[in-house]
């Protein structure tokens, strides 16, 4: 024949769920089956009952001695209570770094707001994402040789005619002219400084950061270049004026000094 075993259900760390916690004396009109957790020190047919659950059966009350690792829900609170061996508190609200009722306020399972992320790779604060966020660009809104989207004060690069330059710009600031092909950049608070003038038609320079000649005077270096071997005078157009072929010539016609007879000697006379 065969046998069957039934469980003993308050043996087990799952309890059924109880009506209410914060009750410390039996109510006044119970129904069979009623459950309580005495949460706090018990009175009247509760006495010497702290931290048990209480039964009602029909005509008295029956407890189930708490034990530690017990669980029972307690369905006015919609929360599930935990029996550390001493007391009862609220699933997840440990005494940690992490308590429920800090990280997660609204009870929905997720943590409200933390000071910063890290993976074991990368991490970040709280401030860092917030900059990231705040600096964000918006795909294909950026265009070449247009404005760009945003101003100089919150994108620290920025572009259109020369004229419409922002007029208080801050330190680090960038601003590109497309009608003059002219860059600036703000050294000093609230000052544009030109750091290059292009003129890209033509290949023309016409200046350049950090050299103090002016833009005719580079052209003019420019335009005097030499290709080498192919010189034929020098201070062409000056006072000093000499052609390669009369510098050849005094070359060639040049003295040799000879110390036996003290005398300078010439060549090719």
């Amino acid at each position: 024949m065969a046998k069957y075993h039934v469980p003993v259900l308050e043996k087990f760390q799952w309890q059924q769920p109880v009506i209410d916690k914060d009750l410390t004396s039996p109510p006044a009109d119970p129904s069979k089956g009623d459950r309580y957790l005495i949460y706090g020190t018990g009175s009247g047919d509760w006495t010497g009952h702290d931290n048990d659950i209480a039964y009602y059966d029909g005509s008295a009350w029956q407890f189930i001695d708490a034990s530690e690792g017990m669980h029972v829900w307690v369905k006015d609170e919609d929360k599930i209570y935990v029996f550390d061996g001493t007391s009862w508190s609220e699933e997840g609200s440990g005494t940690g770094d992490m308590l429920k009722s800090t990280y997660d306020t609204d009870n929905d399972g997720i943590v409200d707001k933390a000071e910063s992320i890290d993976d074991g790779t990368y991490s970040a604060t709280a401030q860092e994402i917030k900059d990231a966020v705040d600096k964000r660009h918006t795909a294909g809104s950026e265009t070449l040789g247009g404005s760009l989207a945003g101003t100089v004060s919150d994108a620290r690069l920025a572009s259109g005619n020369d004229a419409d330059k922002p007029a208080s710009p801050e330190v680090g600031d960038v601003y590109i002219a497309t009608d003059t092909d002219k860059v600036y950049k703000c050294i000093s608070a609230g000052t544009w400084s030109l750091i290059k003038n292009l003129d890209l038609s033509g290949n023309n320079v016409n200046d350049l950061a950090d050299i103090t000649s002016s833009g005719s005077d580079i052209e003019d270096a420019v335009s005097k270049k030499h290709t080498q071997d192919t010189d034929q005078y020098l201070d062409y157009g000056g006072s000093n004026q000499i052609s390669a072929a009369q510098a050849k010539e005094a070359y060639d016609r040049r003295a040799t000094y000879v110390a036996e007879y003290e005398a300078l000697e010439f060549d090719n006379l």
